[in-house]
């Protein structure tokens, strides 16, 4: 079971890591004006920005201009600069929205302020008192970028994959369905191994029990058996036993008729010596 788990995640980690969002992004500002830079970004028609930070890959301050690269599964996104200068925030910038569909991004900041210091102007010169508040123009994106970054693919939920022009990318979409149907047969062939390790455990579970059962049964063979000998040789103590106590009690008679018979002739001894005594009397009478 969780070798199926880790295949799914495994299958969910590629169909996701395929359907992030890959843009070079190049800014440009006023020359010399900020030393370090900060961005963030978040879905088009929400009101907080991520707290995810993206730190520039480049850096040309002499001329105003820094690089980011970005991978999100966002598709279109607004994004937020923070500027700063001598450890201290200079400026702060809201732009979008932006599509980001594998091609670079230009966010010309330099532009736009030439852009609002000329509508400034002319509305100073024609309206007195008069400021002009949230300008929110859209720079216009040069026909060619400062630089050109690398060809990267991009792939929607759907496994649509776009070129940079926007048309369909049938190699990388027959691709993807090749991985997915891949990864479909190994999770299909990883649940059948699974079963059949299941099983092989379930009988090697029943054989464990069984032999526990048998050692069991042995156990119980072997105690009858030890008892039925032990029985035997107390049957066979018993029986020596009362032999000997027979063999005992027979010499012991024998002994008593022995003593016996010795007091029968040390009677017969002391009447001897008695009729001889009485003789000797009867001699001495007559002498």
């Amino acid at each position: 079971m969780k070798k199926v788990m880790s295949i799914i995640f495994l299958a969910l980690f590629l169909i996701s890591f395929s359907s992030a969002y890959k843009a070079n992004i190049t800014v440009m500002d006023e020359i010399d004006s900020f030393s370090g830079a900060i961005m963030k970004i978040k879905s088009t028609g929400t009101s907080e920005f991520s707290s995810d930070k993206y730190y520039a890959s480049e850096y040309f301050t002499d001329v105003g201009i820094v690089k980011f690269e970005i991978e999100t599964s966002l598709s279109e996104v607004d994004i937020y600069l923070r500027f700063s200068k001598d450890g201290s925030i200079r400026s702060e910038v809201e732009q979008g929205p932006f599509s980001i569909n594998g091609s670079d991004i230009l966010i010309n900041l330099r532009e736009k302020k030439e852009k609002e210091a000329f509508v400034e102007n002319t509305t100073n010169e024609t309206e007195a008192n008069t400021t002009v508040e949230n300008v929110t123009e859209t720079p216009e994106e040069p026909e060619e970028p400062i630089e050109n970054g690398p060809n990267f693919f991009v792939t929607t939920g759907k496994a649509i994959v776009f070129k940079e022009d926007g048309s369909i990318n049938l190699t990388s979409s027959i691709s993807g369905g090749v991985i997915i149907m891949v990864l479909l047969l190994f999770t299909a062939l990883m649940m059948r191994g699974s079963k059949s390790h299941r099983e092989d455990l379930r009988d090697e579970k029943e054989l464990r029990k069984a032999e526990a059962e048998i050692k069991k049964k042995e156990g119980e063979i072997q105690r009858i058996k030890d008892g039925k000998n032990r029985n035997v040789k107390l049957e066979e103590a018993r029986e020596k036993l009362a032999k000997e106590e027979k063999e005992l009690e027979d010499l012991k008679n024998s002994e008593k008729e022995e003593n016996k018979e010795e007091e029968k002739k040390e009677e017969e001894v002391k009447e001897e010596i008695k009729e001889a005594k009485e003789e000797v009397e009867e001699a001495k009478k007559e002498e």
